[in-house]
């Protein structure tokens, strides 16, 4: 199974160097997500510009609005933009789900 991993982590990275995606969700264990991101972070952000196209937020301190802010404004240098929200409560629990969208739509509310 890890070979096989291997192997989809390669074909999105090779499918990221053609043609970058606007978003990529990678949902699991954070010793997994994490070699994946960095992967893609190697492939959509030259290390010159990190400082400035490279945001990573921690998930679980980090507010909603401030994400969404990051999302909104544009790398200082041309290229790729990323922004890494790592280890995110969001998709953890299906039980608060409709807490979870009031708080998301109050925070795209707040900004407006």
């Amino acid at each position: 199974m890890a070979s096989e991993g291997a192997a989809d982590l390669k074909a999105l990275c090779a499918q990221a160097k053609k043609q970058p995606q606007p978003v990529y969700l990678l949902l699991g264990e954070s010793v997994s997500t994490g070699a994946a991101a960095h992967a893609l972070i190697d492939v959509l952000v030259p290390p010159a510009s990190r400082d400035f196209n490279l945001e990573t937020y921690d998930g679980r301190t980090t507010s909603m609005p401030t994400v969404l802010d990051s999302l909104r404004m544009r790398g200082l240098f041309p290229g790729n933009k990323v922004v890494w929200l790592r280890e995110t409560t969001l998709f953890l629990s299906n039980e608060k789900k409709g807490d979870l969208t009031a708080a998301l739509l109050d925070a795209i509310e707040e900004d407006r």
